[in-house]
């Protein structure tokens, strides 16, 4: 295992399922796990890569399982694959399902004859975490995939984090580090963790970035309790 810090952001080289129920407690969790995909896309673009543990679903359901006997009062925003969406609302992980946000990519993907323009993102809340602040269940950008082949544009990551009321996210499936990005953007504190040491390299290279080119139009975050949207209705 390699542990590098950047400010206050934390980073894991190594197998999330291994390190979560030793991590500390957090927040919320903010992921964009393996889909689970990889029988169906084969592999990703002209250099044909893999992503480890997208042959299933299995790596994310132990993760929110550790993390729900591990972690109290706390928010899990978790993308997925409406390819898979049957498989992924059969998982057995424990937490309680809230809504659901979509990423609208803009432009589709590739595949024949449905080809997705979108993906999901489910909302579960465990325990009394604080309220959400009010949004839309539509977001609109991009869809980016430079350096990871499930890349999220920093727009995205950065509203999914912003309408939570968490001094400290936690992403045990980090990839390239756009999360970490968006929660150092935003004054908050993060838990990465990622298997792939290419990855890792490449998510602690941006989050760095990141860190010496502070937003100075954000304030810290204040202890304060956010209404959500039944509440302003």
């Amino acid at each position: 295992m390699q542990c590098e810090k950047i400010g206050d952001a934390t980073l894991y080289c190594g197998d999330c399922l291994e390190l979560l129920s030793v991590i500390g407690p957090v927040d919320a969790v903010v992921t964009d796990p393996p889909y689970g995909i990889e029988k169906l896309v084969k592999a990703y673009g002209r250099s044909a890569r893999n992503i480890i543990g997208d042959a299933s679903l299995d790596a994310l359901e132990d993760a929110l399982w550790i993390i729900g006997q591990t972690q109290v009062d706390f928010w899990a925003l978790v993308f997925y694959s409406p390819r898979v969406s049957p498989a992924f609302f059969k998982l057995e992980h424990g937490l309680r399902y809230y809504g659901e946000v979509v990423w609208d990519k803009v432009a589709p993907g590739l595949g024949n004859p449905l080809r997705y323009q979108h993906e999901n993102i489910a909302m579960f809340r465990m325990g009394d975490p604080p309220l959400i602040e009010p949004t839309f269940s539509v977001l609109r950008s991009y869809r980016c995939g430079d350096v990871h082949p499930h890349e999220k544009p920093v727009p995205i990551m950065r509203r999914v984090c912003e309408v939570l009321s968490s001094r400290t996210i936690l992403d045990p499936f980090m990839g390239s580090g756009t999360t970490g990005v968006a929660c150092v953007s935003l004054g908050r504190k993060f838990i990465g963790i990622e298997i792939d040491t290419h990855y890792f390299d490449i998510a602690c290279k941006r989050i760095e970035n990141a860190h010496l080119q502070p937003d100075l139009f954000v304030n810290p975050l204040k202890e304060t309790r956010q209404l959500n949207f039944e509440e302003l209705t």
